[in-house]
C-alpha cells in the first residue's frame, strides 16, 4: 500500500472482522521530533499466543482470503524507517496494533487522506463505533461516534444530512490544525 491511511483501513477491517463493537485509532505526526505514530486498538475476539507467533506470516490469515499481508507489510516497514512494530493482544479482549515510523525515512510513504479516511470509515461502519485522535504537530482534532450517536438520537449516522454534516466538520477541523487537505 502506498500511503499509511489506506493501512489504517486495513487495520479497522482487521478489527471489524474480529467482531469489534469499539475501535480505537490514534494517529499522531511530529515534524519536529521526526516521527508518526499509528495506533489501531479494538475489543473484538483477542488473539492467543500461537496466533500473535503467526500473525507477520504472510501465508497466515483467519480472514477467509488466503493470504494475510498487511501486518507483515507494516512490520517491515517499521524496520526499514527506523522505527517499531508491535501487536498486543488478549483472547476474548482485543488487540492493539502499533507503528512508529521514523518520518523523514526515505522509505515512509505518505500519510494519505486522513480526512476522508476518518470520514469513510465512520459512514461504513454502522454498527461499530469509532473514536479517532488525530495530532499533527501539537494541534489535535477528536471525533467519537459514541458522542455522536448520544446527539443524534435515533437518526442513524448513516443518514445523508449527518454525513454531509460529518464531512464539513472533519474538513473544517482539519484546516485548523493543519492536517492533510
Amino acid at each position: 500500500m502506498e500511503e499509511l491511511s489506506l493501512h489504517i483501513i486495513d487495520l479497522v477491517e482487521n478489527s471489524l472482522s474480529a467482531g469489534s463493537d469499539f475501535i480505537n485509532v490514534l494517529i499522531e505526526e511530529d515534524t519536529n521530533k521526526d516521527f508518526i505514530l499509528i495506533i489501531v486498538e479494538d475489543n473484538g475476539r483477542g488473539m492467543g499466543p500461537e496466533e500473535i507467533k503467526n500473525v507477520d506470516d504472510p501465508f497466515y490469515t483467519t480472514k477467509k482470503k488466503k493470504v494475510g499481508v498487511g501486518i507483515p507489510f507494516l512490520k517491515e516497514l517499521s524496520q526499514l524507517c527506523e522505527g517499531n512494530f508491535t501487536i498486543e493482544s488478549k483472547k476474548g479482549e482485543g488487540t492493539k496494533v502499533s507503528l512508529h515510523l521514523k518520518r523523514s525515512c526515505i522509505d515512509a510513504p505518505p500519510m494519505g487522506d486522513i480526512k476522508n479516511t476518518i470520514f469513510t470509515l465512520i459512514a461504513s461502519t454502522e454498527y461499530c463505533d469509532l473514536r479517532f485522535f488525530y495530532k499533527k504537530d501539537g494541534n489535535d482534532f477528536e471525533i467519537d461516534t459514541r458522542e455522536i450517536r448520544k446527539i443524534l438520537g435515533d437518526i442513524p449516522l448513516s443518514n445523508p444530512e449527518v454525513l454531509r454534516f460529518l464531512k464539513a466538520y472533519i474538513e473544517e477541523k482539519f484546516k485548523k490544525i493543519g492536517g492533510m487537505t
